[in-house]
């Protein structure tokens, strides 16, 4: 998977968008850069490549903020923490929300917009070496979904309905 590819490409289609189209890829493209400089950290530790479902599950704005978190299990490098770090205090509303929920869902649904457009360049850069690669990656992405979606579910519901779900 070439990482630069996937920048030019948004970078591309943020000159097709228009201003406003112009300013959600700029953003995207500001979660992009330091997501790109955590895959090539973890591909250089790993020794192997990243494949494009690991990518984007790197875009997920828990995942981003557990890799900015300097204390945590993946220690990234400084220069890498504080560009995830100055990603996060651009997503609107997301510093505050520790002391608010209905400000994490905003936060995540900023996010999540961002995220979908990166989703999106990532499938695209898969369907140039291979279009059957990339309806699979979809069918994985839209798998890992519902089973983290059914996972929040069963883990809201009250104790005594879990016997009959």
């Amino acid at each position: 998977m070439d990482l630069d590819r996937i920048k030019t490409s948004l970078v591309a289609k943020s000159n097709q968008e228009g201003f406003a189209g112009a300013i959600w890829f700029g953003r995207a493209l500001s979660l992009y850069e330091p997501i790109a400089l955590a895959a090539h950290v973890i591909r250089q530790r790993t020794g192997s490549a990243i494949a494009p479902l690991d990518l984007i599950d790197l875009c997920r704005l828990e995942v981003v903020a557990e890799l900015a978190n300097p204390n945590s299990r993946h220690l990234m490098p400084e220069h890498v923490c504080n560009a995830l770090n100055l990603y996060l205090d651009s997503v609107p509303c997301y510093r505050d929300s520790e002391s608010r929920r209905s400000n994490l869902l905003i936060a995540s649904e900023k996010h999540g917009y961002l995220e979908l457009i990166l989703v999106e360049a990532i499938i695209d850069e898969v369907r140039l070496t291979s279009p059957a690669s990339a309806d699979l990656l979809k069918v994985q992405i839209a798998a890992k979904r519902l089973s983290e979606k059914e996972g929040l579910a069963e883990h809201n519901q009250p104790a005594d309905l879990r016997a009959f779900a």
